[in-house]
C-alpha cells in the first residue's frame, strides 16, 4: 500500500484546509516529519489511521472529540487519504461526528459521523460505498491488515516496541495474539480438550461394563456354589473352598478359574447320574414284578366270582327270552291297526271339510244366490264363472278411466310446479340483476393490480439476479485469496533471488581487488595505478571467490523469479478485477440483505398474483351471471308457455273421464269400483268349487276305512290272537321291553367275557401258583417295593436337578465370557484411543512429554517471534556494525509456559545478554530492528501484503553519530526494497541529511503544514 495524498480539515491541530502530496515528497525515497514538540507531527500519522480505519491508534484509541478547537464554527472536520493497492487506486474520506450549529436559531445539534470510499477507474471517480461501518470493512480487506496490524507494520512508535524489548513473556504474549491470529490453534487446543473429554468418559464406561461383567461371573459362580449345597450335590466344606478360590481369583485369572471348576463338577455329576440311573432302574424292576403277581392272583379271583353269578342267573334270563318273543307276534299286527285308525281319521277330516265349505257357500250373499237359483252345487259354480268372465271383460274400461284420471292430476301438477319454478327463477333473476354491478366494480378495483403482475415479476426477477451476483461475489473471495497467496509467494522468491544477486555482486566487486592482487609481481606494472611498487596489496577474500559463472546463474535465477512473479501478478490482477465487477454487481448488500430483497419481492409477485387470480374469477363470475340472467329469463318465458297448454289439455281430459264413469257405474253393481266387483264375484266361484271338492272327498274317505277294517281282521288271525284284546295283552311296555333285552344282551356278553378271562396268561399263571403252593404277595410286601422305587426315583430328581443348575450356569458361564472377551476386545482400541488423544491434549496444553511447557497457540507465537527476532537481526546486525543479533529463548523459568523470551548475542563476548543489559542507544536500535522484522513478518502472515509507505516514529536522538551512520544505512536498505520511509524526529543532524521533509508548524491559530524538497518549501 502507498499514500498519495492527505487532506485534513478542522482536525486535530490543524484548523484550515492542509494538503501533502506524499507522491512529491517520498520521490527520493526517504524524507522527514518534524516540528516543534506539540505542533502535530502525530497528528498526521493520527489523520492517516483515522482516513483508513476510523480511529486513532494506539492509547489514543477511542477519543471522541477529534474536531479541532482552532477551526471555525461551522467548518466541518474532514480527512481524505489517497492510495492504492495491489493496481488499484482508492480514496477515503471520513468526517468524524461534531456539534454544529443548528441552522436556525442558537445552540449547536450533533452531525453524525460520515464516510465515503471512491475507486478510480478509468480516470472518473467510482463511489463504492457511503457506510462507516461498510468503509472500514471493505479497506481493511483492500489493505489484508486490521487497524492493530497497520499500526504496527506502517507505522512503527519506538516507545512501544522499547517496552516490547523489556516486557515479560506474558506482556509480549498479549502484543503477539493481537498480530498474529491464532484463533485456528487455539480451537486445536479447546477440540482436543473436548475430545479428552468425550475419550475419557467413552474409557470409564467401557471400564465400568468390564468390572461389571467381572462381577456377574464371579456373583453368578458364588450363587452357583450355593444352590448346588442347597441342593445337596457338594458338601459345604467343598464350597467354602472353592468359594475362597473364586474369591481370591484376579479379574484376569477368574475366567479360566470357573471354567476348570465348572469342568470337575460336571464330570462328577456325570457319574452320580450313571449311578442314580442305575439304582432306579433295579428298583422300578423288582416292583414291577411284585406288581405283576399281584395282578395275577386279583385276575384269577375276579374270573371264579364272576362264573358264579352268572350260573346263578340262568332261569330268570330264559324266562325273558320268551316274553320277548311273544311281544314281537303282537307288534307285527301293529301297522294294520295303525291303517285303520289312520282311515277312520281320513273320513271324519273329510267330513268336517265338506261342512265348512258349505258354511262358507252359505256365509257368501252372491254364492248362495247362485246355489239357489241353480240348485246344484256343479251349476251354481258355472253361473259364478259367467259372471267372472263378463267383469273381466270389462275391466280395461276402468284402467282407462284411471290413465284419464292420472294424466289429468299430472297436468294439474305440473302445473303447479312450474308456477313455483317461475317465482323461483324470477327471484333469482332479481338477485343477479342487483349482483352484476356489484361484480364490475370488485373487477374494477384488482384490475390495476393484476396489470402490474409483468411489473412484479421483473422485480423478483432482478432480487434473485442480485442475490445470485452476492452469492457469486462471495464465493469469489477464497478464490482471490489463494491468488494473492500465489502473488505473495511469488513475490517473495523475486525478493529472495534479487537479493542473492546483490549479494553475490557485492562479494564479487569486494574480491575485485583481491583478486588483481593475485597477479601483482615485483617490477611489473599494476594493471589499474600502472606502477611498479606494490607496498599494501590487497589481502586474500574470507569466503569463496565468486565466479562470473555463479552471478550469471543468479541473474538467470532472479529474471525466473521476476517471470513468475509478474505472471501471478498478472493473475491476481485479473481476480480483483473480476472481483471488483463482481462487488459492483452485488453492490453493498450482503447475502442475509440479499434473501429479505428476494424474499420481499416473492411476497410482492405473490400478492399480484393473487389479485390477478382474483380478478380472472371475478370477470369469470360476472360473464357467468349473466349468462345465467339471459338463461333464466328464456325458462320463465317457456315455463309460462308450458303452464298454459297443460291447462288447455286438463279440460279435455276432464271431459273424457265423465263419458267413461256413466258406463262402469252400472257394472259395478254397488262396489267401489270394478276390480273390486270382480274380486268379489271370483271369491263366489271359489267357495262353490271347494265345496264340490269336499263332497267328492268325504265319498272317498268312507271307502277307504271299510278296505283297513277287513285288512286288521286277517293280520289277527294270522298271528293267532282271537281279538284285538289278546293281542294288546302280548304287548310290552317299551321300559319293559329295554329291560328285559338289555338282561339277554348282558348275560350273552358276560358268557364271552368269562371266556376270555378264564384263558388270560395272568389267570394261568395265579392257577399255577397255587397250584405250587405259592400264595399272591400281599399289602406290605407292595408297599414295601413302591417306597424303595419313589426313593430312588427322589435320589434321581435331586441329581438332575444338580446337573441342571449345572448346565443352565455352564451356558451362562459361556455367555458371560464372550461377552466379557468382546467387552475386552472392544475396550483395547478405546483405551488405545484415550491414551493417545490425552497424551495429545496434554502436549498441546504445555505436559505430558511437551519439555518447553508451552501450549499449542503460544508455540506458534514462538515460532512467529523466532522469525521476528531473525528479521530483526538483519537491520540490528548492520546498525550494530556486525556486534549485536537478536535470538528468541525459550528457556523455561520456573513453572512459566509462555516461552516467548528475546535475547541478543553479543560477537564481542560470544555469550547472550538481557535485552535490558542495553545502553539507550542499543535499546534503540534494537526496538527499530525489531519494530522493522515484525513489520515484515506481519506482512508476511496477512497475505504479503505490499506495505510502500512506512513511518519510523521518533527515538534517534538517543543515538551518537557512529550509531546514526549505521541506523541511516538500515534504513537505506528499506529504500532498496522500494519502500517509501517517513521518518518521524526533531533531530537537528536528521534535517542535513535527509532533504525531503514534511514540517509541521505550530502557532495560535491552528498548526500548518509545508513540505520541503532541497530545501524549496511547497505549499
Amino acid at each position: 500500500m502507498r499514500i498519495h495524498r492527505l487532506e485534513v480539515e478542522a482536525f486535530g491541530p490543524f484548523a484550515s484546509r492542509q494538503t501533502v502530496d506524499f507522491d512529491e515528497l517520498s520521490a527520493g525515497g526517504l524524507f522527514l516529519l518534524n516540528g516543534e514538540t506539540g505542533a502535530g507531527k502525530t497528528s498526521v500519522l493520527d489523520a492517516i489511521c483515522f482516513a483508513l480505519y476510523g480511529g486513532l491508534p494506539g492509547a489514543r484509541e477511542g477519543t471522541t472529540r477529534l474536531r479541532s478547537d482552532h477551526a471555525a464554527d461551522g467548518a466541518a472536520p474532514e480527512v481524505v487519504c489517497e492510495f492504492s493497492t495491489g493496481g488499484r487506486r482508492f480514496e477515503v474520506l471520513r468526517s468524524p461526528a461534531w456539534e454544529r450549529p443548528k441552522s436556525r436559531g442558537a445552540g449547536t445539534t450533533k452531525q453524525q459521523a460520515q464516510s465515503r470510499l471512491r475507486e478510480l477507474v478509468r480516470g472518473a471517480w467510482e463511489e463504492k460505498s457511503t457506510r462507516n461501518d461498510e468503509v472500514s470493512t471493505e479497506v481493511t480487506a483492500l489493505l489484508g491488515l486490521g487497524k492493530e496490524q497497520f499500526t504496527k507494520v506502517a507505522m512503527l512508535p519506538q516507545g512501544e516496541f522499547a517496552a516490547f524489548l523489556r516486557a515479560k513473556d506474558r506482556e509480549r504474549e498479549a502484543l503477539l495474539r493481537r498480530l498474529f491470529d491464532t484463533g485456528t490453534y487455539a480451537s486445536v487446543e479447546s477440540i482436543l480438550h473436548e475430545r479428552l473429554s468425550a475419550a475419557r468418559a467413552e474409557a470409564e464406561e467401557a471400564e465400568r461394563r468390564r468390572a461389571s461383567a467381572v462381577g456377574q461371573l464371579r456373583a453368578d459362580a458364588a450363587d452357583t456354589l450355593r444352590r448346588r449345597v442347597d441342593a445337596g450335590a457338594i458338601e459345604t466344606s467343598e464350597q467354602s473352598d472353592t468359594g475362597a478360590d473364586v474369591a481370591e481369583a484376579t479379574d484376569e485369572e477368574l475366567p479360566s478359574m470357573i471354567a476348570r471348576l465348572l469342568s470337575a463338577a460336571l464330570a462328577a455329576s456325570d457319574a452320580e447320574t450313571a449311578a442314580a440311573e442305575d439304582r432306579l432302574a433295579a428298583s422300578r424292576g423288582a416292583a414291577t414284578a411284585l406288581a405283576t403277581r399281584a395282578d395275577d392272583h386279583r385276575q384269577l379271583a375276579e374270573y371264579l366270582l364272576r362264573r358264579g353269578r352268572h350260573e346263578e342267573g340262568a332261569a330268570a334270563a330264559d324266562s325273558a327270552a320268551r316274553a320277548l318273543g311273544t311281544h314281537a307276534l303282537a307288534a307285527a299286527v301293529e301297522p294294520s291297526l295303525a291303517a285303520l285308525r289312520s282311515a277312520e281319521r281320513a273320513a271324519s277330516e273329510a267330513g268336517a271339510r265338506e261342512a265348512d265349505a258349505r258354511a262358507a257357500v252359505g256365509d257368501s250373499e252372491l254364492a248362495a244366490g247362485y246355489l239357489a237359483t241353480a240348485g246344484a252345487v256343479a251349476a251354481a259354480r258355472d253361473l259364478a264363472a259367467d259372471g267372472v268372465a263378463v267383469a273381466a271383460a270389462a275391466l280395461p274400461q276402468e284402467e282407462q278411466a284411471e290413465e284419464l284420471r292420472r294424466r289429468l292430476r299430472g297436468h294439474l301438477d305440473e302445473a303447479a310446479g312450474l308456477g313455483e319454478g317461475i317465482a323461483s327463477d324470477e327471484s333469482r333473476l332479481a338477485e343477479l340483476r342487483v349482483g352484476i354491478p356489484v361484480l364490475s366494480e370488485e373487477i374494477a378495483r384488482h384490475a390495476g393490480a393484476a396489470a402490474s403482475l409483468d411489473v412484479r415479476r421483473a422485480e423478483r426477477d432482478a432480487a434473485a439476479a442480485g442475490l445470485d451476483a452476492v452469492l457469486r461475489r462471495d464465493a469469489h473471495a477464497p478464490r482471490l485469496a489463494e491468488v494473492e497467496a500465489a502473488w505473495v509467494r511469488a513475490e517473495k522468491e523475486r525478493l529472495d533471488a534479487v537479493q542473492e544477486l546483490a549479494r553475490l555482486g557485492r562479494l564479487r566487486l569486494a574480491q575485485a581487488a583481491a583478486a588483481l592482487a593475485i597477479d601483482l609481481e615485483d617490477g611489473e606494472p599494476c594493471p589499474v595505478c600502472g606502477s611498479a611498487e606494490h607496498p599494501h596489496p590487497a589481502a586474500r577474500p574470507g569466503a569463496d571467490v565468486v565466479h562470473e559463472a555463479a552471478v550469471e546463474e543468479a541473474e538467470r535465477v532472479a529474471r525466473a523469479a521476476e517471470d513468475r512473479e509478474r505472471a501471478a501478478r498478472d493473475r491476481r490482477d485479473g481476480e480483483r478485477g473480476e472481483g471488483a465487477r463482481l462487488r459492483a454487481l452485488a453492490g453493498t448488500v450482503d447475502e442475509a440483505g440479499a434473501r429479505i430483497g428476494l424474499e420481499r419481492a416473492d411476497e410482492a409477485l405473490a400478492r399480484a398474483l393473487g389479485s390477478a387470480e382474483r380478478h380472472r374469477e371475478l370477470v369469470a363470475s360476472e360473464a357467468a351471471s349473466r349468462l345465467d340472467a339471459e338463461s333464466l329469463a328464456e325458462r320463465i318465458a317457456a315455463a309460462r308457455q308450458r303452464r298454459a297448454g297443460l291447462e288447455s289439455a286438463g279440460a279435455e281430459l276432464e271431459e273424457q273421464l265423465r263419458q267413461r264413469e256413466g258406463t262402469l257405474t252400472e257394472l259395478r253393481a254397488g262396489s267401489a269400483t270394478l276390480a273390486a266387483r270382480l274380486v268379489e264375484l271370483r271369491a263366489a266361484e271359489d267357495r262353490l268349487r271347494r265345496l264340490g271338492e269336499a263332497g267328492r272327498e268325504l265319498a272317498s274317505a268312507g271307502s277307504a276305512r271299510e278296505s283297513a277294517g277287513s285288512a286288521l281282521a286277517r293280520a289277527l288271525e294270522e298271528r293267532g290272537f282271537p281279538d284285538l284284546a289278546a293281542q294288546q295283552d302280548a304287548l310290552l311296555a317299551p321300559a319293559v321291553e329295554e329291560e328285559l333285552r338289555r338282561t339277554v344282551a348282558a348275560r350273552e356278553a358276560e358268557a364271552v367275557r368269562l371266556e376270555t378271562l378264564g384263558a388270560a396268561p395272568g389267570v394261568g399263571r395265579a392257577r399255577r401258583d397255587i397250584g405250587a403252593g405259592t400264595p399272591g404277595p400281599d399289602a406290605d410286601e407292595l408297599a414295601a417295593a413302591d417306597a424303595a422305587r419313589e426313593a430312588a426315583d427322589r435320589d434321581r430328581d435331586r441329581v438332575l436337578q444338580s446337573r441342571a443348575v449345572l448346565d443352565a450356569y455352564g451356558r451362562r458361564f459361556a455367555a458371560g465370557r464372550a461377552a466379557l472377551e468382546e467387552l475386552l476386545e472392544a475396550q483395547g482400541p478405546v483405551l488405545e484411543r484415550y491414551a493417545t488423544v490425552r497424551s495429545v491434549a496434554e502436549l498441546v496444553r504445555g505436559g505430558g512429554e511437551n519439555l518447553l511447557n508451552m501450549t499449542l497457540s503460544t508455540y506458534v507465537l514462538a515460532a512467529r517471534l523466532e522469525s521476528v527476532a531473525a528479521a530483526a537481526t538483519e537491520r540490528l546486525h548492520v546498525m550494530s556494525n556486525g556486534r549485536y543479533a537478536m535470538v528468541h529463548d525459550d528457556t523455561k523459568r520456573g513453572n512459566s509456559k509462555s516461552g516467548l523470551g528475546l535475547q541478543v548475542i553479543d560477537a564481542w563476548t560470544g555469550r547472550q545478554r538481557d535485552t535490558a543489559t542495553l545502553s539507550g542507544g542499543e535499546s534503540f536500535m534494537a526496538s527499530l530492528a525489531l519494530a522493522l522484522g515484525l513489520a515484515d513478518v506481519v506482512q508476511q502472515e496477512s497475505g504479503g501484503i505490499d506495505m510502500e509507505t512506512l513511518f519510523v516514529d521518533e527515538g534517534f536522538g538517543s543515538l551518537d553519530e557512529g550509531a546514526l551512520e549505521m541506523v541511516m544505512d538500515a534504513l537505506d536498505g528499506l529504500l532498496r526494497s522500494g519502500r517509501t520511509v517517513g521518518v518521524v524526529s526533531h533531530v537537528a543532524e536528521m534535517k542535513q541529511r535527509i532533504p525531503a521533509q514534511l514540517r509541521v508548524h505550530k502557532a495560535r491559530r491552528g498548526s500548518r503544514l509545508e513540505v520541503v524538497t532541497e530545501a524549496v518549501g511547497i505549499m
